[in-house]
C-alpha cells in the first residue's frame, strides 16, 4: 500500500518538478521525488524498482494534475494533492506500527523513520499551502 500512495507522490513530483512555478513547490517536489525513490529503492531492495501501479483513484488525481499547464493553479493543487497523500500516508505507516509486537524488525524501523519523513513533510506543505494562498 505504501509503494501505490507513494507512486503517486513520485509521479506527480517528477510532474511538478517541471510545471511548477513557484520555487518552493519546485524544491518540494525535487525532495519528495529523491525520498520516494529511495524508499521505493529501500523496499523493493533494489535500485531500480519498477513503478507501482495505483488504484484508479490516485491514477484520476494524477490526470488531473497533469491537465493542468504550468501555472498557480497547478501549484495549488499540487501541495493540496500532496497533503491529502501525506495524511493516507502518515494512517498507513500508523496502522502498521500500532500492530506491530516489537521494534525489532527492518519494516518496523523503515516504518518509524518514514513516519517522522512524513510528519516533517506535513508541516512543510501546510506551510507551502499558507504560501500560496497570500501569493
Amino acid at each position: 500500500m505504501i509503494l501505490t500512495v507513494g507512486s503517486l507522490a513520485l509521479q506527480s513530483s517528477q510532474l511538478a518538478s517541471q510545471r511548477a512555478t513557484l520555487a518552493k513547490v519546485k524544491q518540494f517536489a525535487e525532495f519528495e521525488t529523491a525520498e520516494q525513490l529511495t524508499l521505493a529503492q529501500v523496499l523493493a531492495d533494489t535500485p531500480a524498482p519498477p513503478v507501482t501501479s495505483m488504484d484508479s483513484t490516485h491514477a484520476a488525481q494524477l490526470q488531473a494534475l497533469s491537465s493542468l499547464p504550468p501555472s498557480h493553479s497547478f501549484d495549488v493543487q499540487y501541495v493540496a494533492l500532496q497533503l491529502q497523500g501525506h495524511h493516507e500516508l502518515l494512517g498507513i505507516q500508523n496502522s502498521f506500527l500500532q500492530v506491530q509486537p516489537s521494534m525489532s524488525s527492518d519494516a518496523v524501523h523503515i516504518a518509524m523513520l518514514a513516519r517522522t519523513t512524513i510528519q516533517m513533510h506535513l508541516v512543510l506543505l501546510e506551510e507551502l499551502r499558507q504560501t500560496i494562498g497570500e501569493a
